[in-house]
């Protein structure tokens, strides 16, 4: 009997060990599985027509809020954990809810207000896992972009009705969030991110290209501008790299824009952009072995490079020739100035009640007779429906975030240039009000930032790159 306590001593400390094995493995494991959560709402999200109506947003809601609430408890004791950007936004959220039952409006919480949700939520976890996880939800919006892209070119060609959208009797891809500027800057955004060289050379050109060619098939002069001012963030670099691969996609896009009009399917136009997309690799390889072998003769590679580029633009010139009529109907100054409109609308409602707003999506009268709910520009409508407040932290959480972005390397650097083509995004149309939308730009806000704790850590995402 005397080793009896001795024993009892043993027992106990190798249940501490087991039951601190199995925490750490938890901790270990659950970083990735939230990222697993976040990418199957997303996707649900962006399936179930960018759970814009419901009761999808209200499945993204929950869902969101419990993804949100497990990740903060699993990172309790991380320093940074939770950021008062995090804060701030879902502040935005609440008051977006506030202002609206104010007004009797509360029902109108949904969309947007499920949109920053969302972003939050997949923001805190795409941020908080580690690198190797960070790149699985790149790969997943790449991924998801180029199945919208897929989707929406055949949709286009063979007129089918949602994956494309018949707006001034021209065919323009949708995907199944079934708006196309909403799938425009979806595509834009995934363009943006998959140029970056921490994600696999393999297949990056075939991505690259997909998505060029499904972001000229929307036909959505907002995502271009968007995606144009997000080039101008991306390396020269890395420009230059995925350049073979955007000229491709963009002539894909532009045979889909080409055969956009009337109600007459085109299967030909789909079967040459589809072939256009499935050479770009072999095409992609043979510039990137010619640039090898002639990286000793700096002036014969800027040559070829120059000849390239130049016979790139002639087949895109003579594609835009081919898409003239169709592409010249989407210049329609009576879109336009129905935009101003409505933006003008929106600021009488802001003068009417300027700190609380008039709540959200109350109908805008962009005439006598008509009538519209959304003033296709984010921040006018976060200002007409939640005042001066809603505005305001917005604007804070913009600040924040970029104060951070400003004192660190850390994140991924296309996801920056994405971040801002989300913003441009904005100020054109309503496609914040996708929850889907939201929860890919929490992904990429997690993929822009830098992990707790590792503010001025020099590490990056560009250790991960594949041969």
């Amino acid at each position: 009997m005397s080793g009896a306590p001795g024993d009892s001593l043993a027992l106990v400390g190798a249940a501490d060990v087991g039951r601190v094995g199995v925490e750490s493995g938890v901790r270990r494991l659950a970083p990735g599985a939230l990222v697993v959560a976040v990418c199957a709402v997303a996707s649900f999200a962006v399936l179930d027509k960018g759970a814009f109506f419901t009761p999808a947003s209200t499945v993204v809601l929950v869902a969101s809020l419990c993804v949100l609430a497990a990740s903060w408890l699993l990172a309790a004791r991380a320093e940074g954990a939770v950021r008062p950007e995090d804060l701030v936004l879902l502040a935005l959220a609440g008051w977006w809810l506030v202002a609206s039952r104010l007004h009797g409006l509360g029902a109108h919480f949904a969309p947007l207000g499920v949109s920053v949700v969302g972003l939050v939520a997949a923001g805190v976890v795409v941020r908080s896992a580690p690198w190797a996880w960070r790149r699985v939800a790149a790969i997943y919006l790449v991924g998801i972009g180029v199945a919208t892209s897929i989707a929406g070119l055949v949709g286009a060609d063979l007129r089918w009705t949602p994956l494309a959208l018949r707006a001034q009797d021209l065919w323009r891809a949708a995907g199944s969030l079934t708006y196309s500027n909403a799938a425009g800057l979806l595509v834009a955004v995934a363009l943006l991110v998959a140029t970056d060289d921490a994600l696999a050379a393999r297949w990056r050109p075939l991505a690259v290209a997909a998505c060029a060619a499904g972001l000229v098939a929307t036909q959505s002069r907002s995502a271009v501008l968007a995606a144009v001012v997000g080039f101008a963030l991306v390396s020269r670099a890395e420009f230059v790299r995925n350049l073979a691969a955007i000229v491709m996609g963009t002539l894909a896009g532009l045979l889909s824009v080409a055969a956009s009009a009337g109600p007459r399917a085109h299967p030909l136009a789909l079967a040459a952009s589809l072939a256009i997309l499935a050479v770009c690799p072999l095409a992609d390889g043979a510039v990137r072995a010619r640039g090898a072998r002639d990286a000793a003769l700096s002036a014969v590679a800027r040559r070829r490079t120059a000849l390239l580029a130049a016979a790139g633009g002639v087949l895109v010139g003579v594609a835009l020739l081919a898409a003239h009529v169709e592409a010249a109907r989407r210049v329609d100054v009576g879109s336009d100035l129905g935009r101003l409109h409505a933006w003008r609308a929106a600021l009488d409602q802001f003068a009417s009640s300027w700190l609380t707003g008039v709540g959200a999506d109350r109908p805008l009268a962009v005439s006598p007779s008509e009538t519209t709910y959304f003033a296709h520009n984010e921040y006018l409508q976060l200002l007409a429906g939640g005042g001066v407040v809603a505005l305001g932290l917005l604007g804070a959480a913009a600040f924040l975030i970029v104060r951070r972005q400003r004192a660190t390397s850390s994140g991924l650097p296309t996801a920056r240039a994405a971040l801002v083509a989300l913003a441009v995004g904005g100020l054109f149309d309503f496609t914040w009000h996708l929850p889907a939308i939201g929860l890919l730009a929490g992904i990429v806000l997690g993929l822009a930032q830098p992990a707790p704790g590792s503010e001025g850590d020099e590490r990056s995402p560009r250790g991960l790159r594949t041969p």
